[in-house]
């Protein structure tokens, strides 16, 4: 989970025109907490299973951001595939 911060904290981050408002501007998450839940997340979406286009297509978008670009070409093939 994110870290919160001060308001202190805040004005020490962001110039005050970009400070942000509203309740997520207490929360702040370390990009690599961030990242790591990205790519949970991804790896999550691969990890479905399911014999459908529309599956394979959001599966062919996931490996292209993680970086397997030989299944992320294999899963496009499927989709593009005749039926």
């Amino acid at each position: 989970m994110g870290q919160y911060l001060t308001e202190s904290e805040r004005w020490a981050l962001w110039d005050v025109e970009d400070i942000p408002a509203g309740p997520a501007a207490t929360a702040w998450e370390p990009p690599e907490l961030k990242a790591e839940r990205y790519r949970r997340a991804l790896e999550g979406i691969l990890s479905c299973s399911a014999n459908d286009r529309t599956v394979w297509l959001l599966q062919s978008v996931a490996a292209t951001a993680l970086g397997y670009d030989a299944l992320a070409a294999e899963l496009l093939r499927q989709v593009q595939a005749p039926s």
